[in-house]
């Protein structure tokens, strides 16, 4: 998310700071119940119209693209006013990850990040 001398960021909201979860869910045991893994990071976050970027350390942690016909891959709420959710088939919302996920992002302006997440690209 760091820019180099000269360039402009493509992303209109860069937050740094950011506490965020990541969990999924996962079968400890063949044939168990599924249960909810939840990490917790700090790291940053990143955001165009349609697209989402949360980082730790330097490192992409969850690159979200919204696509054209969210309904069912990705889902937004907003539960408290300095927290958002979403919820996303990774298969259809990034090229990385596998299932189905969810990211809390703790900020003041999740309500923004909702926004941006949810206009056209």
């Amino acid at each position: 998310m760091d820019d180099t001398a000269g360039e402009e960021s493509l992303y209109w909201l860069e937050i740094p700071d950011v506490r965020m979860t990541l969990a999924h869910r996962v079968s400890p045991l063949r044939g168990t119940r599924a249960v909810m893994a939840r990490h917790w990071f700090h790291g940053s976050v990143a955001v165009a119209p349609s697209r989402l970027i949360a980082s730790s350390t330097g490192l992409i942690v969850l690159d979200v693209i919204r696509p054209r016909q969210p309904d069912g891959f990705l889902e937004l709420e907003l539960p408290t006013p300095g927290c958002l959710e979403l919820h996303l088939d990774a298969e259809r919302c990034t090229d990385h990850l596998h299932g189905y996920w969810e990211l809390r992002i703790f900020s003041g302006q999740a309500e923004q990040i909702a926004r941006l997440l949810s206009a056209s690209a």
